[in-house]
């Protein structure tokens, strides 16, 4: 395993983000492809994530205006993926809905649909503005003007990054066992994202071990990305007008969050074991 320098960590990290990045930003062009809006937003947490780890070693300013920078662009690229999220989500139950309650689904659906197009729509023109457009090349400017403090290496500094990542997910972890409310889970889910991007850009020095932590905490995470992705889609129902198909998908999507909620300990369990 080599052993950079703490900043030169980071900044490898950040470019291979901004590398693709730009590879998805760029597979969009004139069309909202749904897989290069999911990898772009992917990326931009994966910076922000990176970026706040790190500090505790960066000057804050800096560390604002990366963030600053990125801000609107994640916005924009949750607008036009979130209700394609939903969309999918609910897709397992439209199959089940008779033909005298279909209109009120339909409506639903095209709700949906419109608020996808919308995002999309709202998405494309961002891009296309002047600003967005130099937006990347200011975050160029950005990583080459990034200092860390104290040139060491980053063996020396991993440790205490990963560990208080560490702290913070048992935390949530904690907090989510006593009292598994929807609030609680979505904080360990953000809290399991950290650790994972953290594990991922530390692996160059970490090596096997922490890979497998990456790993465990994408596994917690995505169990936990599908519990919130229920939930949003049982509100969504839940503004429908009662109706007993529309009750039957609804216990259909409770099912299938109580089945989440029955994985994420033994997820949990799994990674806090590699600790």
């Amino acid at each position: 395993m080599s052993d950079p320098g703490s900043g030169e960590l980071l900044r490898a990290a950040l470019d291979a983000s901004l590398r693709t990045l730009r590879s998805s930003l760029a597979a969009l062009g004139g069309d909202a492809d749904a897989d290069a809006i999911h990898n772009a937003r992917v990326e931009v947490r994966k910076m922000r994530s990176l970026v706040a780890t790190y500090a505790p070693l960066v000057e804050a300013a800096w560390a604002q205006e990366w963030s600053e920078r990125l801000a609107d662009l994640g916005a924009a690229l949750g607008s036009a993926r979130d209700a394609t999220v939903l969309i999918e989500t609910l897709r397992p139950a439209s199959a089940r809905i008779p033909e005298a309650e279909r209109a009120s689904w339909s409506s639903l659906i095209a709700d949906l649909r419109a608020r996808e197009r919308s995002g999309q729509a709202g998405l494309l023109s961002y891009l296309s503005s002047e600003e967005t457009r130099s937006l990347l090349a200011r975050l160029d400017g950005a990583l080459a003007s990034l200092h860390v403090r104290g040139p060491v290496p980053a063996s020396r500094v991993v440790p205490g990054l990963l560990r208080e990542r560490w702290k913070k997910i048992r935390r949530r972890a904690r907090r989510a066992r006593r009292e598994p409310a929807d609030r609680d889970l979505h904080r360990l889910r953000i809290a399991a994202k950290h650790l994972r991007y953290a594990a991922e850009a530390f692996e160059p020095v970490c090596g096997r071990r922490v890979r497998q932590v990456a790993r465990a905490a994408e596994r917690l995470q995505s169990v936990l990305g599908d519990y919130h992705d229920i939930a949003d889609a049982r509100a969504a129902l839940r503004r429908m007008p009662a109706a007993p198909t529309i009750a039957d998908a609804d216990a259909d999507l409770e099912r299938r969050g109580r089945a989440c909620l029955a994985k994420w300990p033994k997820r949990w369990k799994a990674l806090a074991d590699l600790r």
